[in-house]
Order: C-alpha cells, then sequence, then structure tokens
C-alpha cells in the first residue's frame, strides 16, 4: 500500500502543478475553454490546488503511518467520484473524446487498486 499511496501521491501533485501554473494548457486535451478571470480561478482552485493538497497528503502518508488509511480513502473517494461523474455524463451528453475515455481508464484502475488495499486493510484488523 506505501507503494500505490505514493505513486498516486505523486501524480496528483503533477496534476496539480500543472493545473495551478497553466489551466489553460492543462485542460486543452478535452477542449475546455477558459477565458475569465473566474474560470481561471475556479480551475487553479478545483483542478490544482485540490489534487496537489490531496498528492501532498497520500505521499506524506508514508512518514505519518496513520494517515496511510485516510489517505487511501481519499484516493477512492476522488478517483469513485471522478469515474461517477464521468459515467453520469456518458448518460446524459453522450460519449466523450477518447482523452477523457482514456482518463476514465486509468481512474477505473487506480479505483479498483485503491478498493484491493481498502480491503486487505480490513481484512489485517
Amino acid at each position: 500500500m506505501p507503494v500505490f499511496l505514493f505513486i498516486t501521491g505523486l501524480i496528483f501533485i503533477a496534476v496539480g502543478i500543472y493545473g495551478l501554473i497553466d489551466p489553460v494548457a492543462a485542460l486543452a486535451p478535452i477542449g475546455l475553454q477558459i477565458e475569465t478571470v473566474s474560470s481561471l480561478n475556479q480551475m487553479r482552485a478545483s483542478a490544482g490546488a485540490i489534487p496537489l493538497l490531496a498528492g501532498l497528503f497520500m505521499s506524506a502518508s508514508l512518514f505519518r503511518l496513520q494517515w496511510a488509511l485516510p489517505a487511501l480513502w481519499l484516493v477512492t473517494i476522488i478517483l469513485g467520484g471522478l469515474i461517477f461523474g464521468r459515467l453520469v455524463s456518458i448518460a446524459i451528453d453522450g460519449m466523450p473524446g477518447s482523452t477523457n475515455l482514456w482518463f476514465l481508464g486509468f481512474e477505473s484502475l487506480g479505483f479498483v487498486q485503491a478498493l484491493f488495499w481498502l480491503r486487505m486493510e480490513q481484512q489485517a484488523e
């Protein structure tokens, strides 16, 4: 589990830094247009700061073992939320582009891994 949290944390940190530094470029592959100060503000917060801080927490769980289970739950909730939102969008809006489908695949892989580690933690108790 520590390796999973560390790698996941690094991914979240990278996504967050990119979203904070250049939200326009970070979201360009999915065709999202950011044109106003308010939209930049929203995207730096939701696509930058949230993943960055979540990733820092996940990575910090390597050094504070009591944070590992909450960090694992955080991964599960965030990835589960992304998957749920994407599936709702597919049902309502139709099929997105291939980039979004790749994101869905990677998020699903991480979600399944997080569920596996949660189950292992429950069995260890």
